[in-house]
C-alpha cells in the first residue's frame, strides 16, 4: 500500500526471518522496502517496551497448544495489544483450529471476545480462522473492492483463487455474537494466563 508508512514484523526466532527468505520473490518487499523493520523479540517483551500504537496488528503465532505460545492467546495479551492499537485500529488473529479441541477453542474466542466483542470470524481455509475486531468496539468491515485496487493486492488475491469482492466475502464465517454463543456452550473459562 503506498499509504503504508513503517511495516514493524516482530520474530523470536531469527532462524526463521533467515528460512523466509527462500519464500523470494513472493516476501521480497519485507526484507527490501525500507518501510519494512523486522525486530527479533518476543512479542509480548516488544509491546511491554514500545510505547509505539498501531493502526494494524495481525498475530500470528503457532498453534496454541505449542508450548510457550499459549501466552499469546490470552485476555491479558489481547488487552496488551489493545493499548498499542490506534483508536480506530484493527487487530487480526490468525487462530489454528486444526488438532485442536472445541473446548481449546471455545476459551480462546472467549479470551478474545473480552478484549474484542465486536468481532467477525473468516475461514482461511478448513483448518484455520482469522478474527478481525477493532480497537473501538465497532463491527469491522472489510471493503472487498477497495482491497483489489490496491496495487499488487488483486493480483495476489486472484493467485489464491479469490477473483471477485463476492468471493472475499464468502469467506466470513459469522459475527461474533454468533460465534460466542458456541463458544461458551463449552463451558471452559476465557483462555488467561492464569488458567
Amino acid at each position: 500500500s503506498p499509504a503504508l508508512e513503517v511495516l514493524d514484523t516482530i520474530e523470536i526466532e531469527p532462524m526463521m526471518v533467515e528460512a523466509a527468505r527462500q519464500f523470494r520473490p513472493r516476501v521480497d518487499k519485507v526484507y527490501a522496502d525500507p518501510r519494512s523493520r523486522i525486530i527479533i523479540d518476543d512479542a509480548r517483551a516488544h509491546f511491554s517496551k514500545t510505547r509505539e500504537r498501531y493502526d494494524l496488528i495481525v498475530s500470528e503465532p503457532s498453534n496454541p497448544w505449542v508450548s510457550g505460545v499459549a501466552g499469546l492467546f490470552t485476555t491479558e495479551f489481547y488487552r496488551h495489544i489493545s493499548a498499542h492499537l490506534a483508536a480506530d485500529g484493527h487487530f487480526v488473529q490468525w487462530l489454528h483450529v486444526y488438532e485442536s479441541s472445541p473446548e481449546v477453542t471455545g476459551s480462546i474466542l472467549r479470551a478474545f471476545a473480552s478484549v474484542f466483542p465486536e468481532y467477525t470470524a473468516y475461514a482461511a481455509n478448513q483448518y484455520d480462522i482469522l478474527l478481525v475486531a477493532r480497537n473501538d468496539r465497532r463491527p469491522p468491515r472489510i471493503d472487498a473492492e477497495a482491497l483489489a485496487r490496491l496495487p499488487g493486492l488483486g493480483a495476489r488475491l486472484q493467485e489464491i483463487g479469490i477473483t471477485s469482492p463476492a468471493m472475499l466475502a464468502a469467506h466470513a464465517a459469522g459475527p461474533g455474537r454468533a460465534i460466542q454463543v458456541l463458544a461458551q456452550s463449552f463451558g471452559t473459562p476465557p483462555n488467561s494466563d492464569f488458567f
